[in-house]
C-alpha cells in the first residue's frame, strides 16, 4: 500500500537561475570566416562577438565563452 505524502512548497537549497541566451553565426563570402555573436540576457554587458577560420574553432570559442558566462554566473549565485 502506497502512502501520500505531499510535495514540500519550500525548496531544499537556493537554486541557480538559468542562464539564458541567443547565439548568431554567419559565414561570411567577403572575408571566408565564420562571425558569431553570443548575448547573455541576465547581464545586459554579456555580448560577445569574434570571428574563425573554420566552423569547429568558432563553436570551441562559444563554448569556452559560456563557460567562463557561467562560471561567472555562479560566482554570482554563491
Amino acid at each position: 500500500q502506497l502512502e501520500y505524502r505531499p510535495m514540500s512548497q519550500k525548496p531544499s537549497q537556493k537554486c541557480r537561475k538559468n542562464l539564458t541566451m541567443d547565439i548568431k553565426m554567419h559565414f561570411s563570402e567577403w572575408d571566408h570566416m565564420w562571425h558569431w555573436t553570443l548575448v547573455g540576457y541576465e547581464d545586459a554587458s554579456a555580448i560577445h562577438t569574434s570571428k574563425s577560420l573554420d566552423i569547429s574553432t568558432a563553436l570551441n570559442d562559444i563554448k569556452e565563452r559560456i563557460a567562463v558566462m557561467m562560471d561567472d554566473e555562479a560566482k554570482n549565485y554563491r
